[in-house]
């Protein structure tokens, strides 16, 4: 129990719908996935995009901040929009 924090650097790229994006395994051999929605995801060179899982007893629920993160090379950071709907997979 309690709060698990992670980061990725992945490659600008856009993701197809239905892929397993996220999986997660706990005791009693329950995995959950988060599977791409049908829209697909775009991440964009610079950008950050924060993800915020909730894994409870009924399942996973992943939501994504409707804002990123931009960088630029002089070391400040920007502002920008993301938008992708909140999903539950069981």
């Amino acid at each position: 129990a309690g709060d698990y924090s992670q980061c990725a650097l992945v490659m600008p790229q856009t993701i197809t719908a239905g892929k397993k994006l996220f999986s997660f395994d706990i005791a009693g051999n329950n995995t959950f996935y988060y599977k791409v929605p049908t829209e697909g995801i775009t991440w964009e060179a610079g950008n950050q995009y924060t993800y915020t899982i909730t894994l409870t007893a009924k399942g996973l629920t992943v939501t994504v901040s409707n804002s990123s993160i931009g960088w630029d090379t002089g070391g400040g950071s920007g502002s920008g929009s993301v938008t992708l709907p909140d999903a539950v997979i069981n």
